[in-house]
């Protein structure tokens, strides 16, 4: 069996075993983590989507579980001159902290960055990215790792049939009720490094607690 886990840091950085590598020790599964600091949601449909076809040109689609923990919608992308981790092409993600020859755009992207937009983008990507799961004969577990994913106005003739396609989906946990850090803040754990509010990764013992979670959805 595999494990293929896509994320930002948060499914990464720990000061122990992450979420992934938990699951997998429990299922006997080979891990894949492919996840990548400071990237944003598109990276993470993208790759996720070409690993999965390259695994399955040689892996039984049921014996695949694939785990996606969500990132900022603030985040964006560009094509530079520096090759991305996991045969990603050129893409590099940013944020608005990143310092780079691309500041004039990312300054314009954030200037013009709208959250309900960025929600309806998101919600788009989960129906295609499902739908190519439930096609294959994947099984996956979804949800949001970070705490900045904002509820819209959910009966917009334009948001309602995505929203209740993503919220009909029980292998996507609510995204707008639950994510990983704040969860892991709200239970007592601690950080791996800066504090939460920070923008600090939780410690091991919360990532178990999670890990324990998915398990337990299977």
């Amino acid at each position: 069996m595999i494990v293929y886990a896509n994320s930002c840091s948060y499914g990464v950085v720990t000061n122990g075993k992450t979420y992934s590598e938990i699951v997998a020790d429990n299922l006997s599964a080979t891990l894949i983590n492919h996840g990548s600091p400071g990237c944003c949601n598109e990276r993470i449909f993208r790759v996720s989507t070409r690993d999965i076809l390259n695994l399955v040109q040689n892996t039984d689609p049921s014996e695949i579980l694939v785990l996606i923990g969500l990132t900022n919608t603030f985040r964006g992308e560009v094509w530079s001159d520096t090759l991305a981790l996991f045969d990603d092409g050129y893409f590099k993600s940013f944020t608005a902290t990143n310092s780079s020859k691309f500041d004039s755009y990312i300054k314009q992207f954030h200037i013009a960055y709208n959250q309900e937009a960025a929600i309806i983008n998101l919600l788009q990507q989960l129906v295609t990215f499902t739908c190519f799961l439930k096609s294959m004969g994947i099984k996956y577990r979804i949800w949001a790792n970070t705490p900045h994913l904002q509820p819209i106005d959910w009966n917009l003739s334009f948001v309602k049939p995505f929203y209740e396609f993503v919220m009909a989906d029980k292998n996507i946990l609510s995204l707008f009720e639950f994510n990983f850090v704040q969860h892991a803040e709200s239970l007592g754990y601690k950080t791996c490094d800066k504090p939460f509010n920070d923008g600090g990764h939780p410690d091991s013992a919360a990532h178990e607690i999670m890990a324990n979670w998915l398990l337990n959805q299977l």
